[in-house]
């Protein structure tokens, strides 16, 4: 009987973000990043070997070939592993997410570190991290790996705070984390302005970032903002850590919109939100602050019991949203149940 891995591996918001790669190289960051890792939006992914001619890939009961949109990379990633593991029989996958696919909520970040360790657990039979450690595949070497799927996946190979520091070659990159999820509860309310699989992949966007204008003085002041996260964890100062977010997600979205590719991912809904936000708090009525990865969705970062106030907003004021209700979350887990669990998705 074939032995079946089923791993579950969560998204993550960049607080720091990843954005623009060095040229010529295999998602080799620009600058550090910090992310926190997710609870509930993450990706279920079932892998096996099989005797197919090729790999034989199922994403949210989507059969996808080597010429899908979303299929190339994943089956590109598929040889590589194959290569890394010593193996020439195929895999098959069968994955699931939990939320929007490739709308901007890092599912390719849960999507490559789902496959990368259900892919190494299946060839060295292993079903738990100790089992996987006695054949020298710990999170760490595994963050390696995932990261030529997607760089923004090293980091969902941990729980917490993580930061992934860049390098000038890909073995000088590491991954660790900073503060496990139990050290601060901050919750991150996700308002959906589109389900839809964004136009332009960020790995695309990734390639004109550095014809921005923008570019280069973001990177000066890279160190800065990631001392002040640290220390906003470190003393949980949600006052410290809410103003980087935001300059940090509206920096990059002003260098994606001002590259000589010019492109934007946010619509009016999106900016709507944004100025919402804000003035509810200006007000005094929600303490929260936005951060935006590279799509329309905002993120809502906040402590736990001000998640019912945001609701309460958002059904006043936009009600027609939909709202992920989110947490920080531990890292992968081995699943051996065959069924995902309910959805993110909060109406």
């Amino acid at each position: 009987m074939s032995f079946v891995s089923t791993v579950r591996a969560p998204a993550n918001i960049a607080f720091i973000k990843y954005w623009g790669k060095k040229p010529s190289s295999f998602n080799l960051a620009t600058n550090d990043s910090l992310s926190m890792t997710l609870k509930h939006c993450c990706t279920q992914t079932q892998v096996s070997f099989t005797k197919d001619k090729d790999h034989n890939i199922t994403l949210n009961q989507t059969q996808l070939t080597r010429n899908h949109p979303n299929g190339l990379k994943i089956f590109t990633f598929l040889d590589y592993m194959q290569q890394v593991l010593g193996t020439s029989l195929k895999f098959s996958v069968v994955s699931t997410n939990s939320f929007p696919t490739g709308s901007g909520i890092a599912s390719s970040a849960s999507g490559f570190a789902a496959l990368s360790i259900a892919t190494i657990a299946t060839a060295t039979r292993s079903q738990s991290w100790e089992e996987l450690s006695e054949f020298g595949w710990t999170p760490e070497r595994i963050a390696q790996y995932s990261r030529r799927g997607s760089g923004s996946s090293c980091r969902s190979l941990f729980g917490g705070l993580v930061q992934w520091s860049t390098g000038d070659r890909e073995e000088e990159q590491t991954v660790k984390p900073l503060y496990d999820q139990n050290h601060w509860e901050l919750a991150d309310t996700i308002a959906i302005i589109s389900s839809e699989e964004k136009k332009r992949s960020s790995s695309k966007a990734h390639l004109s970032a550095l014809s921005s204008p923008l570019f280069k003085p973001r990177l000066f002041d890279i160190d800065r903002r990631m001392a002040i996260i640290k220390e906003a964890f470190d003393i949980r100062d949600l006052s410290l850590l809410g103003p980087i977010l935001e300059q940090e997600a509206l920096e990059m979205h002003a260098i994606i919109m001002s590259a000589q590719d010019a492109f934007s991912y946010l619509d009016q809904v999106s900016l709507d939100v944004i100025c919402a936000l804000r003035r509810w708090r200006h007000e005094g009525t929600c303490e929260a602050y936005f951060t935006i990865d590279a799509g329309p969705n905002i993120h809502i970062i906040s402590a736990k019991d001000t998640v019912g106030s945001i609701i309460s907003h958002f059904a006043e004021e936009f009600p027609n949203i939909q709202l992920i209700k989110d947490t920080v979350g531990p890292g992968p887990r081995f699943d051996q149940s065959q069924e995902t669990e309910g959805s993110a998705w909060q109406q």
